[in-house]
């Protein structure tokens, strides 16, 4: 679609490829996560996605994607505000039928030991978003608290 800025293309199985990113207005601003599915070999579109943000999220972005079996994995960073230094970004999985492009579940990612207000977010690379053992996800990256910003954390969270 018009405004779409892809953040990462992944194999999605028999000459497919998951191609991932987002859709912002005309000011390059209120970016909205969009995904969709390609035959490489036939080069043509199968499916396509927007998805949905979080009731408490202002903007977002689809950065990441997996394929295992039938299914492909989303992951979405969303932030609540315009605002940067007032904005978290919060991270969710999304899962879509391989086939369709439905979503058929969605999950949250949780900091690991923190109680408080986080922004969190995952960059590039092959460990980022991966599969872990038979049934889970491993998501790493980093994040800070809100009542320290200056000090960035990392993180681990596998999602079963």
């Amino acid at each position: 679609p018009q405004g779409f800025s892809s953040y990462a293309a992944e194999p999605a199985g028999d000459n497919k490829q998951c191609v991932v990113g987002a859709v912002a207005d005309a000011d390059g601003m209120n970016q909205k996560p969009f995904v969709y599915v390609e035959d490489t070999a036939a080069n043509r579109v199968l499916w396509t996605r927007p998805l949905e943000l979080p009731s408490n999220t202002f903007q977002g972005r689809a950065t990441h994607c997996l394929h295992k079996g039938g299914t492909v994995y989303v992951l979405l960073q969303a932030d609540t505000q315009a605002a940067q230094s007032l904005s978290q970004t919060q991270l969710r999985v999304i899962e879509l039928d391989a086939a369709t492009g439905s979503v058929t579940g969605n999950r949250e990612v949780p900091m690991p030991g923190a109680a408080e207000a986080t922004s969190a977010w995952v960059d590039k690379g092959e460990d980022a978003f991966r599969l872990a053992g038979k049934n889970g996800l491993a998501i790493s990256g980093e994040y800070f608290r809100l009542a320290d910003p200056d000090k960035h954390l990392t993180f681990t969270v596998t999602l079963h």
